[in-house]
């Protein structure tokens, strides 16, 4: 029997841009045990959250560092691939950039074999995931976890505009929005840069879960093999300081190491090709012949030119704008990249002429493909890596159109008085020949890599489109691995969309909700209707409180006891601006919860609140509109007191309402917008909440308290979410470069 201790609901292997996601979002319902392993350390360097010194972390004390093999494509070259090793993985190392790619990227998944991963599909979870400060469009995320800047409104580098300048004059069009419906084109990139710093997913997600008690961080344990009973997955080993200790899963484990790793711990389970087994005497578990195929990574190659005019130093991240375009007018979204870059692509160049700009030319949509396979049978070795550089002659040719569309972009107009001499390739490369010979000895990793567990219904397919392993039962992977075809464009955003869908398909498979009596689905209703995941446990833990202390006929305590708890630990609420209270009628009215909130009053230590409310789910329990009043004390960085009342003529049609639920009546649900706005007109003052505790014919009621409860948790739980969200980002700055 294992240990007690060391059980869990669920166990997570990896805590990188993926297992940071699972990691928030599984922990969002407080009945469940999840344990994520780090083969890696919670210590963030300062040097992470610097946007320009990630070039420095390459090769040094938070990279994992995997050369490939030799690449036949590149003349036979070892490239260094770079990957995260810490908390939030490799989203420490990227450049970054949050671009989701072209539209017929997802729908090509699901074309081929991963039906359910559509553009429209997937869209939701681009959006649940992203804070866009630009968003325009419906297509942009709103309240996410992670923060997008535009480099446009923030001190831009002056070269970044001259290059959008030359692509429009050779003829692209300028694009506002890349992660809009239309990417093809020219603009600013969006950027993972909160505060001037790096949002790594360990800040964006990871630390949400720490914060809470049904989640255990196991930080330097290297996952060594998944135990399987039969055909089930029920856990895993791993070494942590010298020893090797064992963690149950009683749900399922949840494999996010990475699309190097991921298919190295498969193998070492047992879970891949047979023939590829034996040959290191492992057991063969699952016969799956594509675990560690289909590995491919986008690749690019560098111009630099000894710019005329002096280049500003970077203030963010080196690479602000971007070209996406077709190498053929017939491909269905852009299969070329063009990042401008204000250094110099070459470290050795940009030593002897560090006033030099860059424009890198890259293939979106590679042909080639490799592979990932075990170097021994010892966990602690790295994989054979092979992503098959420019090993398909199609790739080679666009690429050498791309340094052909990149020496265009700097002979236009708008660069003629920036920039000067070739410095590479050189004014000498200039047959195809020469432009060929060129790439295939200066191209690079885009460290973009996918597919070695891909997802599908063939042959070669690790995992199905619930990226359930085949074979195996109790067992997932989610992450990088499991993408069919790389997206055109940085991988990140979509690694992170992929990790938010995947949890909802967790969370269905365990029905992870409420509950499923008539008053959990009751509850379930209003918290899905008005908060967002970031609050459901936090909502449904003030139902429960307000309903025991309804019966005990103790509410106002209840309702202290909830803003000690939920809420006390925020640091500050001088973010409660007009736009942010704009911001949350926005996003609580996309989850069915309407009205009107005013622009907060503040007088001195206390903030309040009027307006209206009316809730789409509870239309049919005959809950109206309720005109209201919320009162907030702070002080100390802490909520002193906390109130909300409701207007007299509001309270009597809830209580109304409350009353002929309690009879087994059903309400009319007749609730417009027009008795919203009469009722938020009410000249009554309101009454508090304790004073209302629903009492019918000399008793009280339990179905009406339990109604009120749930009008609480609207209230309450809305505005909670809200005040979590707008104190989430000022805790994380508090936190940032800590040991988590």
């Amino acid at each position: 029997m294992p240990n007690p201790g060391s059980e869990f609901d669920f166990i997570i292997v990896g805590t990188g841009s993926a297992g940071s996601v699972l990691a928030r979002r599984l922990t969002e319902n407080p009945t469940v045990k999840v344990l994520a392993l780090e083969a890696g350390g919670t210590r963030i360097p300062e040097s992470v959250l610097i946007p320009a010194r990630w070039p420095t972390l390459w090769r040094s004390e938070v990279d994992w560092d995997y050369p490939t093999v030799p690449q036949p494509g590149l003349d036979g070259r070892v490239v260094h691939i770079p990957r995260g090793k810490l908390i939030g993985g490799s989203s420490n190392l990227h450049v970054m950039l949050h671009i989701r790619g072209h539209p017929s990227d997802y729908d090509n998944w699901a074309y081929n074999g991963c039906p359910g991963w559509s553009y429209q599909a997937v869209l939701p979870y681009f959006r649940k995931a992203e804070d866009q400060e630009d968003a325009q469009g419906d297509w942009a995320g709103r309240g996410g976890p992670l923060h997008l800047i535009n480099p446009k409104y923030h001190a831009p580098n002056p070269y970044s505009q001259t290059f959008i300048d030359a692509c429009v004059e050779l003829g692209h069009r300028y694009i506002e929005d890349l992660n809009g419906p239309d990417m093809l084109g020219v603009g600013w990139q969006r950027l993972n840069i909160k505060a001037g710093q790096r949002q790594t997913n360990a800040h964006a997600y990871l630390l949400a879960a720490l914060e809470r008690r049904n989640f255990t961080l196991s930080p330097n344990s290297h996952a060594t093999r998944l135990l399987i009973d039969g055909r089930r997955c029920i856990g895993v080993e791993y070494a942590q300081g010298g020893m090797t200790r064992t963690a149950y899963a009683t749900r399922e484990v949840l494999l996010a190491a990475g699309a190097i790793e991921s298919p190295k711990l498969l193998m070492l389970s047992g879970i891949g090709p047979p023939a590829r087994l034996r040959e290191f005497d492992l057991p063969v578990v699952a016969e799956t012949p594509g675990v560690g195929e289909n590995f491919h990574d986008h690749v690019l190659t560098g111009l630099v030119y000894e710019a005329t005019q002096p280049v500003p130093p970077p203030e963010m991240n080196f690479t602000e704008s971007v070209l996406f375009c077709k190498s053929d007018p017939g491909w269905p979204g852009p299969d070329l990249q063009l990042a401008f870059v204000h250094v110099s692509f070459d470290l050795i160049i940009g030593q002897a002429h560090p006033n030099s700009v860059s424009i890198l030319p890259g293939l979106a949509r590679p042909m080639a493909r490799g592979w990932v396979r075990l170097a021994s049978a010892n966990p602690f070795d790295k994989p054979l890596v092979h992503p098959n550089y420019l090993g398909d002659r199609a790739d080679v040719e666009r690429l050498v159109q791309g340094v052909r569309l990149a020496r265009q972009i700097f002979a236009t107009p708008a660069f003629a008085r920036y920039v000067g001499q070739e410095r590479l390739p050189g004014a000498s490369v200039h047959s195809d020949a020469a432009v060929r010979a060129f790439v295939r000895q200066r191209a690079e990793t885009y460290h973009h890599h996918v597919g070695s567990c891909k997802m599908g219904i063939d042959d070669l397919a690790v995992v199905d489109p619930c990226l359930r392993v085949y074979g195996v039962d109790g067992l997932r992977v989610v992450d990088a691995s499991v993408i069919p075809a790389v997206p055109s464009a940085n991988c990140h955003a979509a690694v992170v969309m992929l990790a938010e869908k995947a949890a909802d398909l967790v969370k269905e498979d365990h029905e992870l909700s409420a509950g499923h009596t008539s008053e959990g689905r009751l509850l379930e209703l209003v918290t899905a209707a008005i908060v967002p995941p970031e609050g459901v446990a936090g909502a449904l833990s003030l139902a429960q409180a307000i309903v025991a202390a309804e019966n005990a006929h103790d509410v106002e305590a209840a309702v202290a006891l909830f803003a000690e708890d939920a809420v006390a630990t925020l640091p500050q609420y001088t973010r409660t601006t007009p736009q942010g209270i704009r911001d949350w009628q926005q996003e609580l009215a996309d989850q069915h919860f309407h009205g009107t909130l005013v622009a907060p009053r503040v007088d001195g230590d206390r903030v309040s609140w009027t307006g209206h409310i009316w809730l789409d789910p509870l239309r049919g329990l005959g809950i109206a509109p309720l005109a209201g009043q919320w009162d907030m004390v702070v002080g100390d960085g802490k909520i002193k007191a906390f109130t909300f009342a409701f207007s007299q003529e509001g309270m009597a049609r809830l209580q109304a309402a409350m009353a002929a639920a309690s009879a087994g009546q059903a309400g009319n649900g007749a609730v417009s917008q027009e008795e919203a706005a009469s009722a938020s007109s009410d000249p009554t003052p309101p009454a508090p909440v304790a004073h209302h505790v629903a009492e019918h014919n000399g008793r009280r009621s339990s179905t009406s308290g339990r109604l009120l409860a749930l009008g609480s948790v609207a209230l309450l739980g809305g505005l909670s979410w809200w005040l979590r969200r707008r104190g989430e980002e000022s805790r994380g700055e508090e936190r940032e470069a800590q040991s988590v």
